[in-house]
């Protein structure tokens, strides 16, 4: 997943499926210990979201559908 991939949620998201997003940020999460980190992704969303947009999702809940091309980076 990459800044500028169009996504939408999985499909245990029933009331967000009509959603479309734009990952606009990645980050790495570190839970409290600091020991693991977990993926988090920031997408603008359209329609926008109900708990506004954008907003933070784990990685894993998260399915591209349209990819940004490389071009050499």
């Amino acid at each position: 997943m990459r800044v500028g991939d169009l996504v939408k949620y999985t499909p245990n998201h029933d009331n967000l499926q009509h959603l479309v997003g734009v990952v606009v940020e990645i980050k790495e999460s570190r839970n409290p210990d600091g020991y693991i980190n977990f993926p988090c992704i920031r997408a603008s969303w359209s329609p926008e979201r109900p708990q506004g947009s954008p907003v933070w999702d784990w990685k894993d809940e998260l399915i591209v559908i349209s990819g940004v091309k490389n071009e050499g980076r």
